[in-house]
């Protein structure tokens, strides 16, 4: 049975030489060998731009989003010579597009898609909450833990903004005693918890456990930092279902 990430690879090939002028298009990885492929890989490419001029990501993930539907989250890393954009669609294509230019870039690449540091922020946090559920298909827990604590941190510095925002300053010499909801959800975590009795499972059933519950207070959190913000959670439950329909299954029986 033919994985998506056969058609996508094409797809996105089409839509990148349609849209941008470039020298080459590359794939690499495991589409490269489809019997390597499975349900956690992404599409890897690499596009070969003609010049040293970076190229405006405005109006690449505005097309993208076209094409493949919204993002869920995505990462831009910018370096000399070459920009990178990983990013994965609510339907869980994941993508690695590194764009490599002819010598060291002239200016930066144009990103402007965040209104502030808290948007980028918020970007970032759905973004890692999937690389979790990837490395759980991986069996790389220690990884999926790591990130996990990231996601915290996420949440935790998304607050300390809003907090920046509403007293219009970043220098506090006293706090105001906020509550930490993040850490009091943590520590009574463990007793609301109806873990897997199959021993294999349950270090995964914790992993996955966690990372739905701080997406719920995640979702609160954006709430309060942004107007007429959507929920995010119900997108993580369908990919969390598309990854892995083993832990979905036992999560959602008596934990929604």
């Amino acid at each position: 049975m033919e994985l998506w990430q056969i058609k996508a690879a094409e797809k996105m090939s089409y839509l990148l030489s349609e849209h941008l002028t470039t020298n080459k298009i590359e794939l690499s990885g495991s589409v490269l060998n489809p019997t390597e492929l499975d349900k956690f890989s992404d599409v890897d490419m690499y596009i070969y731009m003609p010049t040293n001029t970076p190229i405006n990501f405005d109006t690449l993930l505005n097309v993208l989003t076209e094409q493949f539907g919204p993002p869920f989250g995505f990462e831009i890393h910018c370096q000399n010579d070459r920009d990178v954009l990983r990013i994965c669609f609510e339907d869980g294509q994941r993508f690695d597009l590194v764009f490599i230019y002819t010598g060291e870039k002239e200016g930066k690449a144009q990103i402007s898609v965040f209104s502030d540091a808290i948007g980028k922020l918020m970007n970032q946090y759905w973004f890692i909450s999937v690389m979790v559920l990837v490395k759980l298909g991986r069996n790389d827990n220690l990884i999926a833990a790591h990130l996990l604590l990231e996601l915290c941190q996420t949440v935790i510095g998304i607050q300390m903004l809003i907090r920046d925002k509403k007293k219009n300053t970043n220098f506090h010499r006293f706090g105001d005693s906020e509550e930490m909801l993040m850490l009091w959800h943590l520590i009574g975590f463990s007793s609301a918890i109806s873990l897997s009795d199959d021993c294999l499972y349950q270090e995964c059933d914790l992993i996955y456990s966690v990372l739905l519950l701080i997406a719920r207070h995640m979702d609160k959190v954006s709430a309060e930092a942004v107007d007429n913000y959507t929920d995010k959670i119900d997108i993580l439950r369908d990919l969390c279902n598309y990854f892995h329909p083993r832990y979905y299954k036992h999560y959602n029986k008596d934990n929604h």
